[in-house]
């Protein structure tokens, strides 16, 4: 019932009415829907309050935690941590990761547009360690690319 109800309240975009329900839920209940209001917070553009929560399942590797951990990062002007992140995750994908079912293709695209975006504010990178990154990755996997793709690499 409160997983329901918060992917509504997600899904409608009202991350105000989120957070006030999940304020609204007893304590206990509420450490188990910690993903969830780091996304919320973060939706709602609270990326500070996102990271110190997210940070309370640090020890969390799944592929959804390491996803908004770099999203947050990002949004943070922490490019180089989200880069690491976004190629952790490539890389975990590529060797199997432990409990969890490879990425699709949807998840590849959107996990590669983000990556580019976060390469594209890192001063360091090269346009060619980029290309080489995505071959590596992203040419076996048939990945879509989307305009997204080419406005992130440009």
């Amino acid at each position: 019932m409160i997983k329901t109800s918060l992917t509504s309240f997600i899904k409608a975009k009202q991350f105000e009415d989120a957070l006030k329900y999940l304020d609204n839920l007893p304590q206990a209940l509420q450490k188990e829907f910690v993903m969830e209001n780091a996304y919320i917070l973060h939706r709602n553009g609270n990326n500070k309050k996102a990271l110190a929560k997210l940070q309370t399942l640090k020890d969390d590797t799944s592929y959804q935690y390491q996803h908004l951990l770099a999203q947050i990062n990002y949004k943070l002007g922490k490019y180089d941590q989200s880069v690491s992140i976004y190629e952790g995750i490539l890389n975990s994908n590529t060797e199997g990761m432990e409990g969890e079912e490879p990425l699709d293709q949807d998840e590849i695209t959107d996990i590669t547009t983000n990556y580019l975006a976060c390469q594209s504010s890192v001063q360091k990178s090269s346009q060619q360690d980029v290309k080489k990154f995505l071959q590596q990755y992203c040419s076996e996997s048939g990945f879509e690319q989307t305009y997204e793709y080419f406005f992130n690499l440009s």
